[in-house]
């Protein structure tokens, strides 16, 4: 949903830009970039700790140079996991 709400504001301030977007795994995204070479303007991944083991560390055959040397991390999320003493292996 995020990503939507940003295609859409960003294609209404450049309209004659299309988005065009994918949805992968962390791992998976960077590898089509490294691995594969396919040419992507924008990485966004929900790992960001990959992007300098995957991306800096990983050199661009075209250019020689590695595939990124900074990113923005602009979100973020935590995750909780909640028991009571009742819940089923609590022990």
């Amino acid at each position: 949903m995020p990503f939507a709400e940003l295609e859409t504001a960003f294609e209404a301030e450049n309209p004659d830009v299309d988005v065009l977007g994918e949805s992968h795994g962390s791992i998976q995204v960077m590898r089509h970039v490294t691995d594969i070479h396919e040419r992507i303007d924008v990485v966004a991944t929900a790992d960001h700790s990959l992007i300098p083991m995957l991306m800096y560390a990983t050199n661009d055959p075209d250019t020689g140079k590695p595939y990124t040397s900074w990113y923005i991390r602009f979100a973020g999320n935590r995750l909780a996991l909640a028991y009571t003493a009742g819940s089923k292996f609590s022990d």
